[in-house]
């Protein structure tokens, strides 16, 4: 069972649906993750991409042509919600995120999961 994070929730609601991208960054190993998993919860499962770097799934993704196309791709089959956890795994992230954001920011919503070190780097 996990704790809800209530608080940062109700931090985080006024920046829901804005044209912003989210960073969520805290130490390692203090529930960054599973924040962001309850935060994709709350909409709706069809308009959810939920990248998790850790999970073998998502290795494909190793710099920013992989994670433009897949967000492309993605954005094509109706996903507005965008989730990257571990986002500082795929080397150049930030030309994706930025040119994805930047054609798509009014129909997408961004939430980036990144060890603090990687925000700044």
């Amino acid at each position: 069972m996990y704790l809800s994070r209530r608080h940062y929730l109700e931090v985080l609601h006024p920046y829901i649906g804005k044209p912003l991208i989210k960073i969520i960054t805290w130490q390692r190993r203090i529930g960054k993750t599973v924040f962001l998993e309850q935060l994709s919860q709350t909409f709706n499962p069809s308009q959810v991409l939920y990248i998790n770097k850790e999970d073998k799934a998502f290795d494909v993704l190793k710099n920013d042509d992989d994670l433009y196309r897949c967000l492309e791709n993605e954005i094509k089959k109706g996903k507005k919600y965008i989730f990257c956890d571990e986002v500082q795994l795929i080397t150049h992230r930030e030309k994706a995120i930025n040119s994805v954001f930047a054609k798509h920011k009014n129909n997408i919503d961004i939430y980036l999961n990144c060890i603090f070190k990687y925000v700044i780097s």
